[in-house]
């Protein structure tokens, strides 16, 4: 597969050397300059090489290209393109189990509020204080190893794509919004807007309340 010019000349858009690319996608130097000499390279090490350059893999290649070349990165494009929206679809599904969590320990902490005896609401506040922090620190730790992990396992093509990006890309590598966009949880002003409020704020007043008494 000829794609020695329009992977050089991206890299060169980028400003980056050699040595970066290779940095970027963990493959080696050598495999970058075989890659640019326009050697054969397969469709899963030219996916590493354009997800750092966050573009999609027929965006590599010229368009006079061979159909035969161009009928594979179509499929291979295709493919990457259901894995990622399976790969959202359950990382959102981890968000939703995060919120669930903090939505239930916020009403545990509603309920201790109510309780007359101040030395007992004190004491079930500083356990819920721990509780509710080592919750948060341990669900983070899991979603950027284990979960991250299991993921890169199953949908393997969507390895070191960002699912921060606010798009899903098509077999010709544009991007094209979801049906449900207009979910709150799934827009990206009111999800972020939503877990500041119910993930912070609220907690923080407890917080201040069980642990540093300020009211």
């Amino acid at each position: 597969m000829k794609n020695q010019t329009i992977v050089a000349r991206l890299r060169k858009q980028k400003g980056w050397t050699q040595e970066r690319l290779a940095e970027e996608t963990g493959l080696s130097v050598r495999t970058i300059q075989r890659i640019e000499k326009g050697d054969d390279s397969s469709l899963e090490t030219l996916g590493l090489v354009a997800n750092a350059l966050d573009i999609s893999v027929n965006e590599l290649f010229n368009d006079d290209e061979d159909s035969q070349t161009l009928e594979k990165v179509a499929a291979y494009v295709d493919e990457q393109a259901s894995q990622l929206e399976k790969r959202d679809a359950e990382d959102k599904l981890f968000s939703i189990f995060r919120l669930g969590y903090i939505f239930i320990m916020v009403l545990l902490a509603t309920g201790i509020n109510f309780i007359s005896d101040k030395l007992l609401q004190t004491i079930l506040g500083l356990v819920w204080t721990f509780i509710f922090l080592t919750g948060l620190t341990l669900s983070k730790y899991i979603r950027k190893t284990h979960w991250k992990d299991r993921l890169d396992k199953k949908y393997p093509l969507t390895k070191n794509i960002s699912l921060s990006r606010d798009r899903h890309l098509d077999r010709k590598g544009f991007s094209h919004a979801s049906k449900d966009d207009f979910l709150w949880w799934k827009s990206p002003v009111v999800r972020p807007i939503g877990m500041i409020f119910w993930g912070i704020i609220i907690p923080l007043l407890f917080i201040c309340k069980y642990a540093l008494h300020l009211f």
